[in-house]
């Protein structure tokens, strides 16, 4: 999604379709572009229900640009962040509402903690992995009391096999952690020989 495509009336179809509790995420991987641009797109979603606004311009060097934007509108800001460093610049410049996190396992608890001391809630960020991967993930983001935002852990949805023998258990929209040693999770031996290539 950019500056130039018809965000509000998607946003208004999604609501038509789903009801007005449906939340939504917007992400447009800073093709917003400018911060004037993005005010403008984000004042016009308020009236829907916008649980978050991603990335909407560069944050890179561009703090002050973020903090101004969160004035601007009432639709809550986040940016997707992979290092400490970038979540207490993001805290120093009180840039954003919440974060999304990536990076490594410890990474991410690293970066949760930082953020929960400012206050701010995050979910755990994705690459549309495959179920151990997404199942690391998944206990990282309960060992962080602030990762309340739905997660990205979407990897089971969209790929043909997840390469796992049972998949994540979702009940009632949420994912929950089996009761087996490790991860919890067992590699799916026969779909790895079946997607293997030489």
């Amino acid at each position: 999604m950019t500056a130039d495509d018809p965000v509000v009336q998607r946003i208004a179809a999604i609501r038509a379709a789903c009801g007005p509790d449906f939340t939504i995420t917007i992400d447009p991987n800073c093709r917003f572009y400018e911060p004037a641009r993005a005010a403008a797109i984000a004042r016009e979603l308020e009236p829907y229900r916008i649980l978050v606004l991603e990335d909407p311009i560069p944050w890179q060097n561009r703090w002050e640009a973020y903090r101004l934007l969160r004035r601007k509108t009432t639709v809550p800001l986040a940016i997707h962040v992979s290092s400490p460093d970038a979540v207490l610049e993001a805290i120093r410049h009180d840039a954003v509402d919440y974060l999304n996190l990536n990076g490594s396992l410890v990474d991410f608890v690293r970066m949760a903690y930082l953020a929960e001391q400012a206050g701010i809630r995050c979910w755990h960020g994705s690459g549309v992995d495959l179920g151990i991967r997404d199942m690391a993930y998944l206990h990282a983001a309960i060992a962080a009391p602030n990762c309340t935002l739905p997660s990205d852990l979407v990897g089971n949805f969209l790929r043909e096999d997840d390469l796992i023998v049972e998949p994540i258990p979702i009940e009632d929209g949420f994912a929950r952690l089996p009761e087996r040693p490790g991860l919890g999770v067992e590699l799916d031996e026969e779909a790895l020989a079946r997607y293997a290539v030489d």
